[in-house]
């Protein structure tokens, strides 16, 4: 079962019972409107720590009270968090363990959030899962994920069409559009997203983008595959 334990940037890195100062780090954040407990992010979680070879602490980010509407106070949050986690790192950082070492899987907002991050200590690895566009597509790369933000950068598109909230922009080093990239089987596609949040209905391709993510680490976590 996994055990959650909440703490501070200040706490984690020194004497919380968790975290192991010699073992690697992956950082879950978590898209607008959401937080950092939400199902998909304690399912990947588990997945993660599970692997039979996983030496690694497994962190999520939860900024929901930053991450509420309206959307551009978000926006704005989303760069105070980013200086959140690289306090985090600094506090981490011992001479096992360097933040230049670090993967963040960020979802929406949150994978602008591990760009911010990678410009300001360059990350290991990024993982962009639907990373939004709405006031980032067409932007400088100093405002949105860019793929100098870490040494590897794989982006999965699932919503990037027009009038949608995700990105269309090749992004990292490796970018994967499901099914195209656009209306994914099983959604609602006539709801555009803060609609299908104000019915309750999630099932957006938004949202699957990450459960995509969750079934690959499934697959490779029983094949002890590297995810």
């Amino acid at each position: 079962m996994l055990r959650i334990q909440k703490v501070s940037p200040e706490i984690i890195g020194t004497n919380c019972a968790n975290f192991s100062n010699n073992s690697s780090l992956t950082l879950l954040v978590h898209d607008f409107t959401s937080n950092g407990y939400i199902t998909w992010i304690q399912h990947l979680s588990t997945l993660l720590l599970l692997k039979q070879d996983s030496n690694l602490n497994v962190v999520s980010v939860d900024w929901s009270a930053g991450a509420e509407p309206p959307y551009d106070q978000a926006i704005a949050n989303a760069r105070l968090v980013a200086l959140e986690i690289v306090h985090f790192l600094g506090n981490v950082h011992t001479k096992s363990f360097k933040p230049s070492d670090v993967h963040i899987i960020g979802h929406g907002v949150g994978a602008h959030i591990a760009g911010y991050v990678g410009k300001m200590n360059r990350l290991k690895r990024i993982t962009a899962l639907d990373p939004a566009g709405l006031y980032f597509e067409n932007m400088p790369s100093i405002v949105r994920l860019h793929k100098e933000d870490a040494e590897y950068i794989e982006v999965l598109h699932t919503n990037a069409y027009r009038f949608s909230q995700g990105n269309k922009e090749l992004l990292g080093h490796a970018d994967f559009f499901a099914n195209g990239g656009k209306k994914q089987p099983g959604c609602n596609d006539k709801l555009i997203y803060l609609e299908s949040i104000r019915r309750g209905d999630l099932k957006t391709t938004v949202v699957l983008c990450h459960e995509y993510f969750v079934e690959r680490c499934e697959v490779c976590t029983i094949k002890n595959f590297s995810y």
